[in-house]
């Protein structure tokens, strides 16, 4: 059996076909490799996402969380204390204001310690026993020509300590005695009190409230610092038995004085 050599054209047509079997298979293998880069990410590259990173982005959980230094601060809804409010338990209220012709005689201020002591001012003395006070405590006493509420006669004093509720005993107040006529014998020291809920203010007499045989000397004992540290003392008349008060003045509170009322007694 014997072979022939191919001819030029069958020779050249295999030719061609090994080319394009060898053509087509290095394209298959590029494709392959093409897919198989895009499916694994290289771990080193941070894809882009196309968003632009903000600073609240840039920040840690505490700045985003703290308020700028300038933010407005929010409405303060807390109550406030009006002017009528109650005040504290131990707040001081002073007395009532003097009248705007009232003028200051005299005044005086001592230190008076755990032994007691005196102060004597015009026609006025104030004596404070031994053990009143737990420690020395200043005292001023001022003497007035009047306030504005009728119903005291003479000087009035003026008594302040730094804080209520310091004496420990009753202090005694002797005072010269006004002349007031016929109801000398019903004199009186009177405190104005500050606990009387009324337009006008009412003296008090005190309780042991005493006037000398001469009837020149009263002596009472001073009461009320428990609730403030200021006190008004005067001379009053009692409500006497035999006669009514004087004009412009009605009995209350014991004593002859003003009506509590913003008008004048018929």
């Amino acid at each position: 059996m014997s072979f022939r050599p191919c001819s030029w054209p069958t020779a050249a047509l295999l030719a061609a076909a090994a080319l394009l079997v060898l053509g087509c298979g290095k394209g298959l293998f590029d494709h392959a490799s093409v897919v198989t880069d895009a499916a694994v990410p290289d771990p080193d590259v941070t894809p882009d996402t196309g968003i632009v990173p903000t600073d609240d982005a840039a920040r840690t959980p505490d700045d985003v969380a703290r308020p700028p230094d300038d933010a407005p601060k929010p409405p303060d809804d807390s109550p406030k204390p009006s002017d009528d409010s109650p005040p504290p338990p131990d707040e001081v209220r002073p007395p009532p204001p003097v009248d705007s012709s009232t003028q200051i005689i005299d005044e005086v201020t001592k230190t008076i310690g755990t032994n007691g002591g005196q102060i004597a001012i015009g026609g006025a003395v104030f004596t404070i026993g031994q053990g009143t006070f737990t420690a020395p405590t200043q005292v001023t006493i001022r003497e007035l020509t009047g306030i504005d509420h009728s119903g005291a006669y003479g000087p009035i004093y003026e008594i302040t300590v730094p804080a209520a509720k310091l004496f420990s005993k009753e202090g005694v107040l002797t005072l010269q005695a006004p002349n007031v006529g016929d109801n000398q014998t019903n004199l009186a020291i009177a405190i104005l009190d500050p606990g009387l809920s009324l337009s006008r203010q009412q003296w008090v007499p005190v309780y042991d409230s005493k006037l000398s045989d001469d009837e020149t000397t009263l002596t009472g004992s001073v009461t009320g610092f428990g609730n403030t540290n200021v006190l008004l003392l005067g001379a009053v008349i009692r409500c006497p038995t035999s006669s009514p008060c004087p004009s412009h003045q009605l009995c209350n509170a014991s004593a002859c004085q003003q009506c509590p009322t913003l008008s004048y007694c018929p």
